[in-house]
């Protein structure tokens, strides 16, 4: 079996191996780099992030910031911010003719709305930089030999031959496939508890489903799990057939992701619908309504709340002083639904899909990773990046950013190794 010898070998097509690849690429011109995939072709996530249209990153340029965007990884990405952030990847496309935009969250996307633009600049740039990229190939064993370098066996297709490699260095980038975790493992690492993360929840009420497409611009979220108050978060919530999603639902399943995996998904979200404006200033907004409403119809709704979803509240509520004008209701009635703009509660009973991220919670312990270089501790000559390692943020560009942040850490780490050599074809 001829054995072939690579500067560096990149496990996992997605977008921190590429970032890395073409890095290292750019620091280290002719080093003999490959791209592993093991899928039909790379970049998949890129492909179906954002709806299709690839939420590159965030328009937050502050490290100090962004970083708190992130459940786990914050304090490591912090400083890595400071060598490559959401501004250095924007002039990094911009730079290569991909026009981008802000939206009014914050998330920036290309102009053209497609993914492709961002797979076809990145794919092009893998082209120049004369990177291989070998698809449909499997990784099998990595071996770290005495003279530090890795022996890596990989098969083509479903039974195809096997091919060995011998390469200086190794940037694993597998995203959340398992043979990830199990490499890192083999070779010394911790891999912390994984969950998913980034998903939405389903609540049992049927009536609350019939709202499906129903959404609430402001909403303050608490979570509870066995009584715990685990996570809180602001903004829109969007009503669906199977329960409840939108930002704030997002932001809570990525803080609270362990938690709820350890409680069978099984917890009560608490909803503020004023958006937190408090006990004392929905009183009195709902006693000067009736003050000045009078006659007018309580259906009305109040507090920019849909109709449909106002309706939902005071009939779940006080259903007897729905029909009746403001005049009537009594303080009581009002006194309870104050509790229920401000308090109330859903049962949560499993978890959705986010469709558009597949985000994971966990993986290679960060403590066991120098972020300076991106560099196991453990396996001199293994770089590691991107959601393999115990980083994830929530959504909104941020889970890319640290590809990219990460990538192109390792990558110039590896471009710049004076042990980066040519070994000898055999």
């Amino acid at each position: 079996m001829i054995t072939k010898s690579l500067d560096l070998a990149v496990i996992g097509g997605g977008a921190s191996g590429y970032f890395g690849a073409l890095r290292a690429a750019a620091c280290r011109s002719g080093a003999r780099i490959t791209i592993f995939e093991s899928g039909k072709r790379p970049l998949e996530k890129v492909r179906i992030s954002g709806g299709g249209r690839c939420n590159v990153t965030h328009n937050c340029f502050e490290p100090a910031q962004i970083a708190p965007n992130y459940p786990r990884g914050s304090k490591e990405l912090r400083a890595a911010f400071h060598r490559f952030q959401a501004k250095d990847t924007v002039e990094w496309f911009e730079s290569r003719g991909i026009a981008l935009k802000v939206e009014q969250d914050g998330r920036i996307f290309p102009t053209s709305d497609q993914s492709s633009s961002i797979i076809e600049c990145l794919d092009s740039e893998r082209i120049s930089r004369a990177v291989d990229l070998l698809t449909e190939t499997r990784i099998e064993r990595i071996e770290l030999q005495n003279d530090d370098t890795f022996l890596i066996s990989s098969r083509s297709g479903v039974a195809g031959a096997i091919s060995q490699y011998i390469a200086s260095a190794i940037l694993l980038a597998t995203g959340n496939h398992r043979s990830g975790y199990e490499f890192a493992k083999q070779l010394g690492h911790t891999i912390t508890p994984l969950a998913p993360s980034l998903f939405t929840f389903n609540v049992v009420d049927e009536e609350l489903r019939a709202l499906s497409g129903v959404s609430a611009s402001n909403v303050a979220l608490t979570l509870w799990v066995n009584g715990v108050q685990v996570a809180e978060h602001s903004g829109p919530l969007l009503i669906t057939h199977w329960g409840v999603s939108g930002p704030a639902v997002l932001k809570l399943s990525a803080w609270a992701a362990r938690e709820l995996l350890a409680a069978d998904y099984s917890a009560t979200l608490q909803v503020d619908w004023t958006g937190g404006a408090g006990h004392e200033e929905v009183t009195q907004a709902l006693k000067i309504q009736k003050e000045k409403a009078r006659k007018t119809v309580f259906r009305a709704a109040l507090f920019d709340l849909p109709s449909r979803l106002w309706e939902y509240i005071v009939r779940h509520t006080i259903p007897n002083e729905y029909e009746r004008p403001w005049n009537q209701i009594s303080n009581a009635a009002i006194t309870q639904l104050v509790s229920a703009l401000t308090k109330f509660e859903l049962r949560i009973s499993g978890k959705g899909q986010f469709k558009e991220e597949f985000v994971t919670c966990g993986g290679v312990s960060l403590p066991e990773i120098d972020f300076r270089t991106m560099e196991s501790k453990l396996a001199p000559g293994m770089y590691l990046a991107g959601e393999l390692l115990d980083i994830d943020g929530i959504t909104g560009g941020f889970n890319f950013q640290s590809a990219w942040t990460t990538g192109w850490i390792a990558g110039t780490a590896i471009g710049s190794r004076s042990g980066l050599t040519h070994p000898s074809d055999s």
